[in-house]
């Protein structure tokens, strides 16, 4: 890339991750629902305390059906749509993009290595994302480890 990268700080990237949450899970517990009353015959009004941690054990193989089906979901949202469109619509809505060291858009396989490292900082109860504020490139430790960048169009 020939002309100097501008990176977005932890404010900017914290809205985008608002706005694709918004946009992500908003129709994943749409979908959700729906798979929950189908395979589990039960109400519509069970859902939510179920949701929110009231286990159930007759529901076990839902459990394991909805795992899958928010793995493969994350995995579009979040891998494919940063591979394909060099960020998630989040970030495009703010008009930033993902990309690599040279600033070009992120294979598939390094969108899917930043995805599963994103998902290994949460274990750092949230260092690993402040690290964006104080960092010269303004990475966190997922970006840092990926050799990815947030910056602007």
């Amino acid at each position: 890339m020939t002309e100097e990268m501008k990176y977005v700080g932890l404010g900017k990237r914290f809205l985008a991750l608002v706005l694709d949450c918004i946009i992500f899970f908003i129709p994943f517990y749409m979908i959700d629902l729906l798979i929950f009353t189908n395979i589990t015959g039960a109400e519509i009004s069970e859902y939510l305390p179920y949701v929110l941690g009231d286990p159930i054990p007759e529901y076990e193989r839902y459990d394991a059906n909805s795992s899958v089906i928010g793995l493969m979901l994350g995995i579009i949202y979040f891998v494919i749509l940063v591979s394909w469109l060099g960020a998630t619509p989040g970030k495009l809505i703010l008009r930033m993009k993902i990309v690599n060291k040279h600033g070009h858009k992120l294979s598939f396989f390094r969108a899917l290595w930043r995805y599963m490292l994103t998902n290994l900082s949460y274990f750092t109860l949230g260092i690993s994302y402040l690290m964006i504020a104080w960092t010269k490139k303004k990475q966190g430790l997922h970006d840092k480890l990926a050799s990815t960048y947030v910056v602007y169009k």
